[in-house]
């Protein structure tokens, strides 16, 4: 058996190597997290429209969702919402990519949100 002496600088490489996996870890999720809470309040706001404006005419809920996307700082262009609107029923869907900036690379990440809603008027 060796002497406590000659086991000097053992184990550091994995401290270390558990260190930067951390700190990507980081990285990452300070770009993916509020991509995602922002992309989240945009699905919940356009729920929220459907169920609190149901005489809202189909420009509205456009203008409203490009107006919160602005305010999330979403990229979203007015050719990707869609909003079919009739009588009983209102049906958005908007799409869009959003990039994620990395160190070494640029991720394009999709989001897309299909939201369809029966209309009730009292």
């Amino acid at each position: 058996m060796r002497p406590l002496a000659s086991q000097r600088g053992e184990g550091k490489a994995g401290c270390i190597f558990w260190i930067v996996l951390a700190l990507i870890g980081g990285l990452i999720a300070a770009q993916w997290i509020p991509a995602k809470i922002a992309d989240m309040q945009l699905g919940d706001h356009m729920d929220e429209m459907a169920k609190l404006y149901p005489r809202a005419t189909g420009k509205t809920f456009r203008d409203e969702i490009m107006k919160r996307a602005k305010d999330l700082e979403i990229p979203l262009d007015p050719e990707n919402v869609l909003i079919e609107k009739n009588l009983r029923r209102v049906r958005m869907r908007v799409s869009y990519t959003r990039e994620l900036n990395f160190i070494v690379t640029t991720v394009e990440w999709k989001f897309e949100h299909d939201m369809e809603r029966d209309i009730f008027i009292m």
